[in-house]
């Protein structure tokens, strides 16, 4: 169990950490998020500076849930990491994914690097919400 818990516990922190490293980004470089947003021609001209901010905050958000509700946080990331998969992956069918721009060492990434990634990640929240759900129902807490 106390491996478990460790585990758990190690895992929120990269998820933190991830989480505000793109974030800390994105926030530093928002004009050129918000070009790598418009570039995709997805969204009406009028999303391009409602988006990134909504990324940003839904980024931070999750932090705080990780931080100070650990089990909705990690159901947040997991989600997160979910859309942010179907997003680039659709981006990809229909031709508009050029490189990753989530910011910092990610930047520039090719599709098939940027899916290794979020899948990585979601994999890993998936696994963190099965522990929490071993530990549980193994040991009652």
């Amino acid at each position: 169990m106390i491996k478990a818990q460790l585990l758990k516990t190690f895992l929120i922190y990269v998820f933190i950490l991830f989480f505000a490293y793109t974030g800390f980004y994105k926030v530093l470089h928002l004009d050129a998020f918000k070009f790598n947003i418009a570039r995709t021609a997805v969204f009406p001209e009028y999303f391009i500076n409602i988006i990134p901010y909504g990324v940003i905050a839904l980024e931070f958000t999750v932090i705080f849930f990780l931080m100070y509700k650990k089990k909705t946080g990690v159901i947040l990331f997991a989600i997160s990491m979910l859309v942010f998969s179907i997003y680039i992956i659709l981006l990809y069918k229909y031709g508009r994914y050029e490189v990753c721009g989530c910011g910092g060492v990610l930047n520039g990434l090719e599709f098939k690097y940027h899916l290794i990634i979020n899948i990585i990640f979601l994999l890993l929240a998936l696994s963190v919400i099965y522990l929490n759900h071993k530990i549980k129902t193994n040991y009652g807490l």
